[in-house]
């Protein structure tokens, strides 16, 4: 009996060292079209879906803007009433290149690259931003480092998160012009939730298999 619990004393510090993982949950892979998202803003020359996706799938979406149209940058979005309360946080892959088909057509985009990661309702927003490189790359956050804006720090959420099942719930990806001049591409796909995988059904396992030998 003492040798069991000395064992299970054992296993769980060794459970406690292993970091948790996390598992991604498609809620947008665009393989069937947009999906309902759509892109807008002043510097938009261009946009939807594409062939060539992350992860190798089939199809991707892009958005295409000119920042020295002005304006205060272009967005992408999901449908409206979108249920996240089932993750802990958002992943994305992206990336964002001068294409072939805008090189000597159009002036390159010459800055550094950041789009935001955000869910919205209405004005309010909680959002992070990341620098993008020339290949995709996934990009998470959770939830709760979000960063409200304004009206996010305002009733009635007061700096907090809202429901993350509310029915005016949508994803953005907003590009600020303010990061640089000409023109450049957005490449975005596989907008997942983060589920959180901690050692809890290894611990429940080593529980069962304590009760067993105890019995014994």
């Amino acid at each position: 009996m003492k040798r069991i619990s000395c064992m299970a004393i054992a296993l769980v510090a060794a459970l406690l060292l292993v970091p948790a993982t996390n598992a991604a949950v498609p809620i947008y892979d665009f393989e069937s079209g947009a999906q309902g998202w759509f892109s807008f803003g002043t510097p938009t020359t261009d946009s939807g879906n594409e062939l060539g996706g992350s992860a190798g799938t089939l199809l991707g979406r892009y958005h295409t803007g000119d920042f020295d149209l002005g304006g205060w940058g272009m967005g992408d979005a999901s449908p409206t009433g979108v249920d996240l309360s089932s993750y802990t946080g958002l992943s994305i892959d992206m990336y964002y290149d001068v294409p072939p088909d805008l090189q000597g057509a159009q002036v390159p985009f010459n800055g550094t690259w950041e789009t935001e990661l955000m869910i919205a309702i209405g004005y309010a927003e909680w959002s992070t931003s990341f620098p993008l490189t020339n290949s995709y790359d996934t990009y998470s956050v959770d939830f709760v480092d979000l960063t409200p804006n304004y009206y996010a720090n305002i009733a009635p959420y007061f700096g907090g998160l809202p429901n993350l099942n509310d029915p005016g719930l949508k994803i953005q990806l907003i590009t600020r012009s303010s990061i640089g001049t000409g023109t450049g591409r957005l490449h975005y796909d596989q907008i997942s939730g983060i589920v959180p995988e901690p050692a809890s059904l290894a611990l429940l396992g080593l529980g069962a298999f304590a009760l067993i030998q105890r019995r014994r």
